[in-house]
């Protein structure tokens, strides 16, 4: 069994450190990306939306505050939410766990184990 993911990670969300405890608890070893602090390219949250296998729409916070109540229509395409969500990266759903071609929005946290 691959012992490695990849979690998309908030140090200041308590989920996302939950979930990161969880996975040092099992041996798992974690490869962090601060997408806050690193800036995101298209292509890997394109990416991720495929293995998440939803669309970008259902990966935004619709609660934060910058959540303009104008877009919960859903009239953009996936290409502009994408984009939204590179220019506001807080928009995005979290903590994001990704093994091999398998990804997870790790709520609630029991969620993880489907990835093992």
């Amino acid at each position: 069994m691959d012992k490695i993911v990849q979690i998309w990670h908030n140090k200041s969300c308590s989920k996302s450190t939950v979930a990161s405890q969880w996975l040092r608890d099992k041996g798992i070893e974690i490869q962090y990306f601060e997408y806050l602090n690193e800036g995101i390219q298209f292509s890997d949250l394109e990416s991720v939306i495929q293995k998440l296998q939803i669309h970008a729409f259902d990966l935004i916070r619709k609660n934060e505050s910058n959540f303009d109540s104008n877009w919960q229509k859903n009239e953009r395409s996936e290409k502009e939410w994408i984009e939204l969500m590179i220019e506001h990266p807080n928009l995005i759903q979290r903590p994001i766990i990704i093994k091999g071609e398998k990804a997870i929005v790790a709520r609630p946290l029991e969620i993880i184990e489907i990835l093992f």
